[in-house]
């Protein structure tokens, strides 16, 4: 019936005619196909996540320059008024809102004093003022370091530092009984996974 058919034209005639699927070739053709649309679509989303990072970067650096352009501005306004801290009160505010609670445990100590110190860079305070705004800020805890400082050592905050860091110093029962603790701790946690 189709002896001088090409293989291709009865191909087309069965596809025509429902009588055959599809063949392993065209399936292939697909398959090849649609691994090629889901590389370009990977692609498209790599390149679009490499545009929005660049974008990301760029709003990043635009924000860093204007808040380095807001600090300079600042900077300059305050050395034009002249606005250090010149009175007591000014100065007790302006610290207590730069530094860090007062520490409830021994270990916090040295980040408390750091960042008081960068708060006293920062608003020019006066060496007369910095052992009474440290007093300030202690507290009650000042209360304790009192007994200890005698009249001469109550101006000059070196020596204040040096006797609160003494008092406050945490010594080895202290160190004993957190590690008990810390391993009563881990012990019952140890004994409540194996009960469940």
């Amino acid at each position: 019936m189709f002896k001088n058919c090409r293989k291709g034209d009865l191909r087309i005639v069965a596809l025509e005619l429902e009588l055959i699927q599809y063949t392993i070739e065209d399936r292939k053709k697909a398959e090849e196909d649609r691994k090629r649309a889901e590389e370009d679509r990977k692609r498209m989303q790599i390149e679009e996540d490499r545009k929005k990072e660049a974008e990301n970067r760029l709003r990043e650096r635009e924000l860093e320059l204007e808040l380095a352009r807001l600090n300079v501005r600042v900077n300059s306004d305050n050395e034009r008024t002249g606005e250090g801290c010149n009175t007591l009160d000014e100065s007790k505010k302006s610290v207590r809102i730069l530094t860090v609670k007062v520490p409830n445990r021994p270990e916090g100590w040295a980040f408390f004093f750091a960042s008081l110190e960068r708060a006293f860079v920062s608003k020019n305070v006066p060496e007369k003022f910095k052992s009474e705004i440290l007093l300030n800020l202690l507290g009650e805890k000042a209360s304790n370091v009192l007994t200890y400082v005698k009249d001469d050592e109550l101006n000059n905050y070196e020596q204040l530092k040096s006797i609160i860091l003494r008092e406050y110093e945490p010594n080895a029962n202290q160190f004993l009984e957190q590690f008990k603790k810390s391993t009563r701790v881990i012990q019952m946690n140890i004994f409540n996974i194996l009960l469940a």
